[in-house]
């Protein structure tokens, strides 16, 4: 029993560094080829865009996914059917989307003018991350359920298709075609487009719903997700905050530079993805919770043996490293330093919070979001935003603080289920 499972997760392990492994690789490579070709300034607004789509994707998320994983686990135990769930889930999450999509539309702009853009050129990056968001929205929610019904293959097939525009766009910047911010946002805009054509298209007719009004479910929905809400909005506000204020206060030169070691730290990503893709939906299938709480943990201590290595690389062989984005950014090995050691305390924070929504336990969950907004309105108004070092510094204090409120949930979860669980 003990080898075949050892075999099964061995086999997931490998299509995965095969197939979404490589997506993810591939998305790393195009993002290296942006920072080595694209001019400073370009980059900056490239660099802003991209965390307003970060920024757009967890908020008007705000917990749905993993609605997705728990809803599942529910239908699989007598529970509504998952086809009225989703349709549910993804209900909440277009209304949500219009919503998180206007309140950026007033902010990202009035961003980019304090960093002196033009009008223009502000709004078609915004018209280009906008129809980002809502492809990568739908893509999502489809490969998460693509996952849950454990196609992982075809799954990796649909991230693989959207991630070769990415080539695409990269390949034309190298020709010298474009080295504009706009080819950039073009080469996200069709990946997220491909993947969610292709997903759509393996999905069809496999989703079962009963068409039956369902009493209560939409407000089972909403109850799961409103104690995760605020966690995950004040997840997604720490970090937009954080690079809009080093755009205001520090100028293109400073957030260009966090921005490119973010790119190395997306290696890290792409292990943080394997908890996404495979980890979670996988131990979702593990009925008994003893069994999946065993099994999380176990997770967990891998993930941080990974992340300690990846810190210790970065420590011995900066120069290495930041040969990869070119000789703008060969002197960030502090910087560097910082923004790995985030990536790994993100690894396991990312495993940790993604396991403990799984199994229910949310209810605490306005507590992280009280304690990191407190903790970045304590910190932003006197931080230094002049000197990337600093700002990226600023990210691992909250980062670590998300880190240990997530494990102290886990703890509390086997012993004071009713601290934690969500009232659905």
């Amino acid at each position: 029993m003990l080898r075949r499972r050892l075999t099964s997760w061995l086999r997931l392990l490998i299509e995965f560094g095969l197939s979404s492994g490589a997506a993810q690789a591939i998305g790393m490579i195009s993002g290296l080829v942006y920072v080595r070709y694209m001019p400073v300034s370009d980059y900056a607004l490239y660099a802003l865009a991209a965390t307003t789509l970060t920024f757009i994707s967890l908020s008007s998320d705000l917990g749905l996914n993993s609605a997705t994983t728990y809803f599942w686990r529910r239908s699989r135990s007598g529970g509504p059917a998952f086809g009225d769930c989703l349709a549910g889930i993804r209900r909440l999450r277009l209304l949500l989307f219009v919503g998180v999509g206007a309140i950026a539309a007033v902010i990202f702009p009035s961003v980019g003018a304090r960093a002196h853009y033009d009008l223009g050129t502000l709004l078609i990056a915004l018209g280009l991350v906008l129809a980002s968001a809502l492809a990568l929205m739908s893509a999502g929610i489809n490969l998460q359920v693509m996952r849950l019904f454990g196609w992982f293959r075809r799954s990796y097939l649909c991230d693989v298709a959207g991630q070769m525009m990415r080539v695409v766009a990269a390949a034309l910047m190298v020709l010298g075609v474009s080295r504009s911010y706009w080819m950039a946002l073009l080469g996200g805009l069709m990946c997220s487009t491909v993947t969610f054509a292709a997903s759509r298209w393996m999905l069809r007719g496999q989703i079962r719903a009963d068409h039956v009004a369902v009493p209560g479910l939409l407000r089972a929905i909403v109850q799961y997700v409103a104690p995760t809400a605020p966690a995950v909005l004040a997840f997604a506000l720490q970090d937009s905050v954080i690079l809009w204020l080093a755009s205001r206060l520090g100028g293109p030169q400073v957030v260009a530079a966090v921005f490119a070691v973010g790119r190395i730290s997306a290696i890290v990503g792409v292990l943080s993805a394997f908890s996404i893709v495979v980890i979670v939906p996988r131990l979702a299938g593990i009925a008994d919770l003893k069994r999946f709480i065993v099994a999380g943990w176990i997770v967990k201590a891998a993930l941080a043996v990974v992340g300690a290595t990846i810190v210790l690389i970065a420590l011995l062989m900066p120069g290495p490293i930041l040969w990869l984005l070119g000789p703008q950014y060969a002197r960030l090995d502090a910087e560097l330093l910082i923004a790995l050691t985030t990536a790994a305390i993100t690894l396991v924070s990312t495993a940790t919070i993604l396991l403990n929504r799984a199994k229910g336990w949310v209810r605490l969950d306005p507590l992280i979001a009280v304690v990191q907004l407190a903790l970045l309105l304590a910190l932003a108004p006197w931080w230094d935003y002049t000197r990337p070092t600093s700002v990226l510094l600023l990210s691992l204090i909250l980062s670590a603080s998300l880190l240990l409120q997530a494990l102290v949930i886990s703890l509390l979860g086997p012993r004071q289920p009713g601290w934690v669980s969500a009232r659905t």
